[in-house]
Order: C-alpha cells, then sequence, then structure tokens
C-alpha cells in the first residue's frame, strides 16, 4: 500500500473513532460549539461593556429589555409591562421582543457588568446552545461523532443565525426547534421515555421559548405538523399506539405550558396597550428565490456585485437567510437521489422543501421583483394571531433540515474507501463550507453613554412623571435613549420608546403616535430645523407635555444638537444646566421652568 492510501486509511479511522467514546462525545461538542461562538464574537471582547455585537438600532432596544426585566421584578412591577417608555400609556412588552426568561437568567450579569455586557454573553451564548441543540438532536439520528457535530455547527452558524444576530437576539437563540423535534421523536420513533416524560418536557421547551421568542414557538408548531405529516404519510407511522402515545405526550405538554404561560397570554392578548391585527406589513420580509444562490453581506465569500445584487431584495440585511449556496444546493441534490430510501434523508429533504417554500412568501419574489404568483403562505396570512409570523424567518427550518441531510451525508461518505474519500469527497465538502462561511468576526457597534448616565446625576432626575428626551426615540434610528436610560438603572420613564405600540384603533404603531413635540424634535434631528414657536403651535406642545407628564428635560448626544438645545430652551424659557455630556433642565415642564 501506497503512502498515500495509507495516510487516507489513517483518516478514515481516525475519523470514525472520534468523539466514539461514551459520553466524551457530548463534552467535546459543548466545548467546540461555544469556542466557536466566542471566536465568532471576537470583535467584542476588547470593550464589552460599550460595544456590541450586531448593528446601532435593535441592539439597543434588547439592552433596555434586558435591564428592564430585573428592575421590574426587584420593584414589584409586572414585567410584562411597562411605562418607562412610551409614558404615560406604555408598552405591552408581550407584543414586543422583551425576551422576559434571558431577562432573569442574565439578571446577574445585567447588574454587576451591566446590560450591554449581557447582551454580548447572550449573543454568544444563543450560538453556543443552539448548537448544543441541534448536536442533541443529530446524536439521535446519527450517531455521536464528527458527522453530528458538523451539522450541528452548519446549523449553529447558519445564514438564519448569522443574519439574525446582527440585531435580533431573541432570534438568535434557536435551541428550541432541534429540542422540540427530539422530543417529538423520542414519543413517535425511539419510545423509550414515557409520554409524561417526554410531554412535560415538551411543556417547559414550548414556555421558555415562547418567553424568548413567541414568535419562533408558533412557527415550530407549523414546522412540527409539516414534519408529522411527511412522517405520516410516507411510512405510516401514525399506528394506534403511537397516536396514543402522541395524544399523552401532548395532554402533559399542555398542562405543563398552560400555567406557565396563562398570565403572559391574558397580558399580551387582554392586557393594557395590546395590540389588534398583525403587527408587520405582509409580503415584505419574505425570502427570495434567487437569495438561495447569491451570497449576502453576512458570508465570507461575497462579492461586491453579490452584495449590491441583494440590495435589490425586500426586508432588511438581518432578514435575508436564505442563503445555501450552489455547492450546497448541488450536495444537497446529490444526497437525496443517493439515499432517498432513507427515510432520514427522504422526510428531511421533503420539509426543507416545504419550508422553503413557505419562506417565500405570500407571493413569490425573485431578485427583488414581486412577480405576483401566490404561494401556499397566503393561506397562513389569513389566520389570526399566525399572521405575525414573517414568513422569512421559515429558513430556520430549512436550515435545520439542511443540517440533518449534511450530517447524514458526512456519515455516509465515511464510508466510502479511503483513496474516493481523501480527494472527491474531502473537495465537495470543503467547497461546500467555504461556501457558506460567515463574515468573521461578527460585526459590532457603539454608540457613547455620556457620563450623566452612570452618574449620581441620573438619580436626581425626577422618578414620577416622565423626562422628556432628545432625540425622541419612536423607531430604530433614534434609540440611544433607551441604552442611556438602561444604563442610568431605570431611575427615569420618558414619553418616547421604540417599541410596539396600538394606535387610536388598535393596530401596532412602532413608537409612540406621533404628537406636535414629538415631530419638532425629530424634524431637528433630521435636519428639517426647528418650527416657528407661534402661540398655536407653543400651546399644542404645552399640551404634550402635559399629557405626558413632563418634570424635566434633557438633550444628549445628537445631530443637530445644537438647535435641539435651543429649541427646548425657547420652548421651557430657560438655560440649562451642562452636565457630564448632557445639557439638563431639572425641574421643568409645561408651565417652563420651575
Amino acid at each position: 500500500m501506497s503512502a498515500r492510501a495509507e495516510a487516507a486509511v489513517a483518516t478514515r479511522v481516525a475519523w470514525r473513532g472520534a468523539l466514539r467514546v461514551r459520553g466524551r462525545d457530548v463534552p467535546v461538542a459543548v466545548a467546540v460549539c461555544s469556542l466557536l461562538a466566542a471566536l465568532f464574537a471576537a470583535g467584542v471582547w476588547a470593550h464589552p461593556a460599550t460595544r456590541w455585537l450586531g448593528y446601532a438600532g435593535d441592539p439597543q432596544q434588547a439592552t433596555w429589555f434586558l435591564r428592564w426585566t430585573p428592575y421590574a421584578i426587584a420593584h414589584g412591577q409586572n414585567p410584562l409591562l411597562t411605562d418607562h417608555i412610551g409614558y404615560p400609556g406604555g408598552v405591552n412588552l408581550m407584543w414586543n421582543t422583551s425576551m422576559a426568561l434571558l431577562g432573569v437568567v442574565l439578571a446577574p450579569i445585567t447588574l454587576t457588568a451591566g446590560p450591554v455586557v449581557a447582551y454580548n454573553v447572550a449573543v454568544v451564548m444563543a450560538f453556543a446552545l443552539s448548537g448544543v441543540a441541534a448536536y442533541a438532536l443529530l446524536r439521535r439520528l446519527v450517531g455521536p461523532g464528527v458527522a453530528a457535530l458538523l451539522g450541528a455547527l452548519f446549523y449553529e452558524f447558519s445564514p438564519y443565525t448569522v443574519a439574525h444576530a446582527l440585531g435580533q437576539l431573541d432570534l438568535t437563540l434557536v435551541a428550541g426547534p432541534p429540542l422540540m423535534l427530539l422530543l417529538i421523536h423520542e414519543v413517535l420513533v425511539r419510545r423509550r421515555w414515557s409520554a409524561r416524560r417526554a410531554g412535560v418536557l415538551l411543556g417547559l421547551v414550548a414556555a421558555g421559548q415562547a418567553l424568548v421568542a413567541e414568535e419562533l414557538l408558533a412557527s415550530s408548531a407549523i414546522a412540527a405538523v409539516v414534519v408529522l405529516v411527511v412522517l405520516a404519510v410516507q411510512d405510516g407511522s401514525a399506528t394506534p399506539a403511537r397516536s396514543r402515545d402522541g395524544l399523552r405526550a401532548l395532554g402533559w405538554a399542555l398542562l405543563v405550558f398552560a400555567p406557565l404561560m396563562v398570565l403572559p397570554l391574558w397580558v399580551q392578548l387582554a392586557g393594557p396597550q395590546s395590540l389588534r391585527g398583525s403587527v408587520q406589513p405582509s409580503g415584505f420580509f419574505v425570502s427570495d428565490l434567487l437569495g438561495l444562490a447569491v451570497p449576502t453581506q453576512s458570508q465570507l465569500l461575497a462579492p461586491q456585485a453579490a452584495i449590491d445584487f441583494t440590495q435589490r431584495f425586500s426586508g432588511n440585511p438581518v432578514e435575508w437567510s436564505a442563503y445555501l449556496g450552489l455547492p450546497l444546493l448541488a450536495l444537497l441534490a446529490f444526497a437525496a437521489v443517493r439515499w432517498w430510501r432513507d427515510v432520514r434523508v427522504r422526510t428531511a429533504t421533503i420539509c426543507g422543501g416545504v419550508f422553503l417554500v413557505l419562506s417565500l412568501g405570500p407571493s413569490l419574489h425573485a431578485g427583488g421583483h414581486d412577480t405576483g404568483i401566490p404561494l401556499p403562505w397566503a393561506v397562513l396570512d389569513r389566520v389570526p394571531l399566525l399572521d405575525n409570523i414573517l414568513p422569512g424567518r421559515m429558513t430556520l427550518y430549512v436550515d435545520l433540515c439542511v443540517a440533518v441531510v449534511l450530517a447524514i451525508t458526512v456519515q455516509n461518505v465515511r464510508r466510502v474507501p479511503a483513496l474516493v474519500m481523501g480527494r472527491r469527497a474531502a473537495l465537495a465538502l470543503g467547497a461546500v463550507g467555504v461556501s457558506i462561511l460567515p463574515a468573521l468576526p461578527l460585526p459590532t457597534d457603539s454608540v457613547p453613554v455620556p457620563p450623566f448616565f452612570t452618574s449620581d446625576a441620573a438619580q436626581r432626575l425626577p422618578s414620577s412623571g416622565s423626562v422628556l428626551v432628545a432625540p425622541f426615540t419612536s423607531d430604530f434610528t433614534a434609540v440611544a435613549p433607551m441604552a442611556w436610560q438602561a444604563s442610568a438603572g431605570m431611575a427615569y420613564r420618558m414619553p418616547g420608546g421604540y417599541a410596539m405600540i396600538p394606535d387610536a384603533s388598535g393596530r401596532a404603531h412602532q413608537g409612540p403616535p406621533p404628537t406636535a413635540l414629538s415631530d419638532a424634535l425629530q424634524g431637528i434631528a433630521a435636519g428639517r430645523g426647528a418650527p416657528v414657536l407661534s402661540p398655536s403651535v407653543l400651546a399644542r406642545m404645552r399640551d404634550d407635555m402635559r399629557h405626558w407628564d413632563v418634570r424635566a428635560a434633557l438633550v444628549g448626544p445628537m445631530p443637530h444638537r445644537t438647535e435641539a438645545t435651543a429649541f427646548l430652551t425657547a420652548l421651557l424659557g430657560c438655560a440649562p444646566e451642562a452636565v457630564d455630556g448632557v445639557d439638563v433642565w431639572e425641574h421643568a415642564g409645561a408651565g417652563g421652568c420651575a
């Protein structure tokens, strides 16, 4: 045997033996998933308290949510409601991405190191837990070892998770779907646990998922129905015994889920500031058909021409998660043909195709153009509550199916003669790996927090009523004041806020309903200048201040700050005090300065 052949055989034997010792593979998988997650976040560790992973906007909102939960619990308030933003009406956080469970789990970090550090830890934790959960599922389907680990790593750093990590922490933690699928597999296929045990665990996972990202629980239910139907149709798995076990497990799951979620669901559906109708526009956040093959800025290998092309897609970069790449698509097609008789490959391929079609939304988009061709999601788009699921996010389940096929393919490739595997298979898998590598490391951003908010000066602001803060926050373009408020330990309330709030008809509105004063402050920040304070304009703005019960005002770093300070000086009738990077009117309201 030649030296090359001996080396190839040795490599194959090593791959077969890797992680096969009973129990050793789990800690190794946990370590690998965690280490790679930390490396992926390498750009933030030099300044973890002032820089966050991803872009500006949604991450700052998330740091506010992480700080709000422990504050509310410590002060005896309902963590699912708040009037610290959107004062006085407040915000129903169950209609927003408040991640109450993460707020509780990360409270020790938030309260000691700050909410930005907690956010960065949460992103790393989200990647690692998602990878470990996927490994648990794939370990069940293909056995412990390298094949399961590679599939888990694809899921951990899939185009879906990498894209959403740019700003949506709640959607980056995707450990729930593989764990729920694992429990379904246990009940209907493996059947070694009792229905009660599996059902209780399923109820706990579902409740935990709802308290991190309720949308993912709803989309997981859709995905579970698809998987069950596909299994039942192709192999008749819905036998009487399995059906009974499935119903028992579902019953136990509901018995656990209901008491844990009855209060949150009541708050959401019948509580203050609850919303009616869909939160997001229909047919906008969808997958583009060409997005399957054209890399976005989230991929390491993305020519500028490709990035420019993806700018035509509807939605935004955080939602562009359909990419798989031509090498991986070719490998999936090969695997589907070669191992179609394998029920695992067949099920994952069919389900992945269904999820892909669903992710395209109510009508087909190609190259940024809505063709108007109707698709199945149009039916779900008419179902109350389900119409709040953004179809483009169904790519998560596509990626999970891909992870299954990829793991099985690697497992089968290891059975190919050594010389063949050493050349063709390694080349194919290498091409796939390179084509789907995410851009490393994850980008970071930072917005300075003036020292005022971390000093005793912020604690002197009125704790009753509200503080008028400029820039006035209503969307992700001016969300820094929420980070300032979180840094100040929620010492005051403010009328602005980046959250979904009902308008007069109960429909979702991004930020508080506009007023004369909020429009004026936002116009100044946008460079449109300050309005003339005629008697009628002045009266309307002071009415706004009375409605908000303004007790103080401040201007922090913002575009056209000098104009904003001059405007509020004229409105309040006195000059501010400059304190630690902020212009402050400590005692000011609708009647002017005290």
